[in-house]
């Protein structure tokens, strides 16, 4: 069988399985699916410890990541690691064609009598793009890595180095597959093998440009943090004596969401910066009186700013809320004023910032347990309610706890963490990635005619996050210290990335609208040109012995 269609049909196979993240046994069908495959090869049954699946920590669902390991016919302990998640986000609502979403031949054809965008008609009547769930994102770069892992298995001799592959769950939700996968690798590391470099297949994701895929050096960030407002409880009808906690949050909006001089800069690119994601009204009921407490969550995309200069900007911006807040109320209460035989006088104290570590600070003196608080709240709210949500209810608790009064912001960070990843040029495994990235671009070229740019970043986040940190160990504990449920509800193993520094790239197929109904995969470049592309860039690697 020809390699292009071993590709086509392994695609076929993986997107099948509907592993919509997070889904414990979905997403642990379609490892064992890939791993199966892999252990037809008579290599791995010759080898079994070469393909294994691995245990995550910290997963309560149980889940694995796949590992494949071929070894080069020449001993080396030179390794080059290829990395994808096989996870994918829910079809959106779809009608009768939903059903159809995990199955692309019969969705690709099935959307042919549906209205469609001008591009998205366009490219299915080409006949060179398949549709449906996971074609893009990102089950068609993991199946061209798998199938040449077995290319490699049937013959390792022309190995120039070791390779492996490393699929994991999870991505899509808080990427517990890489991060739990990360002890594994470190672990191999400190029993003698090196990782030369860490390869993903995200696609890249054109936006109008046929045909133009681009490989990237880097790998953004991205950050969630979170404010909790407190305002003052006050009857609807005794206002002004009152401040909503939702006023606060609302000019946290205006002030963050979008704010274009509120983000990062990369070698003169502006990448977006504070995107709104939640604002939350933590009542537990309804009632008569001001929603006094507003939770807010953002993810702010990062190339170059860490945890502890944004913790400084959101306890700006807090203050800043706060004080057009309480202007407003003053104003109002003037303007009130006006109309009422006597006037009204808000007297509703100075604006204040609190960090969630300082909250716990706060508690901890009260002579109150923070994880008795935390544990309650964990204890009383349903398994399937997102941990996110959890936090935020924890850190609403540890405010009641606290005794505190408003006006007042809780500021700190939800999950999960994507560290940015930036080759600088630096390092020897930067300088080595960018030849790679050379080699791969003068190789399609030469051989297909194509133009791929070099980006700085893959700018829809990914698990090369977790390849190492940027900035020191402090960094990290700033962060740890102020996530609500630290430990319990998300962890990262922040001792483990700080001691990795895995050299990068991400070399994907072409893809368009992933997470959309219209997501699609373009098959000449994915099924022909990116297995030779891939083969260029291991071999280029593998130079830097």
């Amino acid at each position: 069988m020809k390699r292009s269609q071993k590709i086509l049909d392994l695609l076929l196979a993986l997107c099948s399985v509907p592993s919509v993240s997070p889904d414990g046994k979905t997403e642990g069908a379609v490892v064992e699916l890939l791993r199966q495959r892999l252990a037809e090869e008579p290599y791995f049954k010759n080898r079994p410890d070469n393909l294994r699946l691995l245990d995550l920590e910290n997963d309560r669902l149980g889940r694995k990541a796949l590992w494949a390991l071929v070894e080069a016919e020449k001993k080396t302990d030179a390794t080059v690691l290829l990395m994808g998640h096989i996870d994918v986000v829910a079809p959106e609502p779809l009608g009768d064609l939903e059903r159809l979403a995990f199955d692309p031949q019969a969705y690709t054809e099935a959307l042919k009598g549906q209205l469609l965008p001008a591009d998205a008609r366009d490219d299915l009547d080409s006949g060179q793009w398949l549709f449906g769930r996971g074609t893009a994102d990102m089950k068609s770069g993991v199946a061209v890595e798998a199938t040449l892992i077995a290319e490699a298995a049937a013959d390792p001799s022309r190995l120039p180095c070791n390779v492996a592959l490393l699929a994991v769950p999870d991505e899509e939700t808080n990427s517990l597959g890489m991060t739990g996968s990360l002890p594994y690798l470190i672990r191999l590391q400190k029993e003698g093998m090196r990782l030369l470099a860490c390869i993903d297949a995200e696609p890249t994701i054109a936006t109008g440009e046929r045909e133009q895929a681009r490989i990237y050096l880097g790998s953004i960030g991205k950050i969630n943090p979170f404010f909790l407002c407190l305002g003052r409880r006050a009857h609807i009808g005794e206002y002004y004596d009152g401040l909503s906690g939702a006023l606060i949050g609302s000019h946290l909006n205006t002030l963050l969401d979008g704010n274009a001089d509120l983000t990062d800069r990369l070698d003169g690119v502006i990448y977006p910066g504070y995107a709104s994601i939640w604002q939350r009204d933590l009542r537990p009921d309804y009632g008569a009186t001001l929603a006094d407490r507003q939770a807010l969550l953002y993810s702010r995309l990062t190339v170059d700013s860490l945890p502890s200069k944004l913790m400084r900007e959101l306890q700006e911006v807090a203050l800043e809320a706060q004080r057009r807040a309480l202007d407003q109320v003053k104003a109002s209460a003037e303007a009130f004023s006006r109309h009422r035989p006597r006037p009204v006088t808000p007297d509703l104290g100075s604006p204040r910032v609190m960090t969630y570590e300082e909250l716990k600070g706060r508690v901890r003196q009260a002579g109150i347990d923070v994880e008795a608080v935390v544990d309650a709240v964990v204890s009383r709210l349903p398994d399937e309610a997102d941990p996110r949500l959890i936090a935020l209810e924890s850190a609403s608790a540890l405010l009641d706890a606290s005794g505190e009064k408003g006006p007042l912001v809780v500021v700190g960070f939800l999950f999960p963490y994507y560290p940015h990843r930036i080759n600088g040029g630096s390092s020897e495994g930067d300088r080595r990635m960018l030849a790679v990235a050379e080699a791969v671009a003068e190789a399609a070229r030469k051989r297909f005619g194509r133009e791929l740019a070099l980006r700085p970043v893959f700018e829809g986040v990914s698990d090369l996050s977790y390849c190492g940190f940027d900035g020191g160990k402090a960094e990290l504990d700033l962060l740890a210290v102020n996530v609500p449920g630290w430990g319990r509800l998300y962890e990262l193993p922040t001792d483990t990335l700080t001691s990795l520094d895995i050299p990068i790239l991400n070399l994907g197929p072409l893809g368009k609208d992933a997470h959309k109904s219209t997501e699609r995969i373009y098959l000449p470049y994915l099924l022909e040109e990116l297995p030779c592309l891939f083969e260029t860039a291991l071999s280029e690697a593998a130079t830097f012995r």
